[in-house]
């Protein structure tokens, strides 16, 4: 007996299609990330309401009167008043700039924020978290000179001054430290070109909340300043395995033209595949030679592009024009 096929070859192209989509942009949709405005957008009305979510102390209102939705969570007015003392300026918080990183899916407009001097903080107090449970932390940091060593502190508690935090992980009120020394670049990221260093910090949370504070005790204005965007917080076992993976891959230009650049960080590239919308093959490479693949005989369009590693498997929209 004749069975009838449940779908065409079409209709199989199309549920291919469907399949692709959700391994690849559906899983990030189920994740929670814990810092409020990560990627540094304009809050309201523009880039100097001086109340942004990672203020220490922000206004009571921004432009226009209309109130801030962060003071009441991240206000800190004894370590404000710490720092002035400390550091003999009353610029506690960091600044807003246009020089954030243009690369990439997280780049939005381009927007970041800068430890322009000793004296400024990075500073956000988010709560919710499970007391015992393994967070996964993410900062895209930039130092215009070398040496800088910006550095990240997860903090147990709200704290009133800095003394103590000299000993790094050592301090009790420390759950995680991180001294950044290798994301020098003097060059400003571009959306062809990311000139910013993604660190990572695994740590188990103490408590039902974690202060994320970050300084740079070496900035000096419009010279050494630490450039900073993209800040994620999520629980580890949210993360897959193409998460992770994908952290450790650069791929641009996208949109690209004629030529798509993959740079790998120590990972084995086994083959790169590039589908249709429709669930096609139309470009097959066995390993990466070079960093750049010939993209020139595909048409314009949108396509699924899929690298496998030895580490597993990462897939990726990118736009060919």
């Amino acid at each position: 007996m004749k069975k009838k096929l449940l779908f065409s070859k079409k209709q199989s192209y199309t549920l291919w299609a469907l399949v692709l989509f959700s391994l690849c942009f559906n899983y990030g949709w189920a994740q929670t990330n814990y810092v409020l405005n990560s990627t540094m957008g304009v809050h309201t009305f523009d880039a100097n309401d001086n109340a942004d979510s990672f203020d220490c102390t922000p206004n009571s209102t921004l432009d226009e009167g209309v109130s801030s939705p962060y003071r009441a969570i991240w206000y800190n007015s004894d370590l404000d008043a710490w720092l002035n003392t400390a550091f003999s300026d009353d610029s506690e918080q960091p600044a807003a700039t246009s020089d954030g990183n243009k690369f990439g899916p997280k780049a939005e407009v381009g927007r970041g924020l800068k430890l322009p001097e000793a004296s400024r903080r990075l500073y956000q107090k988010v709560e919710g978290l499970t007391p015992g449970t393994n967070y996964t932390f993410f900062i895209d940091t930039r130092s215009e000179v070398d040496n800088l060593d910006p550095e990240v502190f997860m903090l147990n508690t709200e704290i009133v001054t800095e003394v103590g935090l000299e000993n790094g992980a050592a301090d009790p009120r420390v759950d995680a430290y991180l001294k950044i020394e290798n994301d020098f670049n003097s060059t400003k990221s571009s959306d062809t070109e990311d000139t910013f260093t993604t660190n990572t910090i695994e740590f188990t949370a103490s408590g039902s909340f974690v202060v994320i504070y970050v300084r740079s005790l070496n900035s000096i204005d419009s010279s050494n300043e630490v450039f900073i965007d993209n800040i994620e917080l999520y629980e580890t076992a949210q993360l897959s395995t193409e998460d992770k993976l994908a952290s450790k891959f650069r791929i641009y230009p996208n949109p690209a033209k004629d030529i798509l650049t993959i740079e790998s960080n120590n990972i084995q590239v086994e083959s790169v595949r590039i589908f249709s919308l429709l669930g096609k093959e139309v470009f097959r490479q066995n390993g990466l030679i070079s960093r750049e693949v010939n993209i020139s005989n595909l048409s314009s369009g949108m396509y699924i592009l899929k690298i496998a590693t030895n580490s597993g498997s990462l897939s990726q929209k990118i736009v060919v024009k």
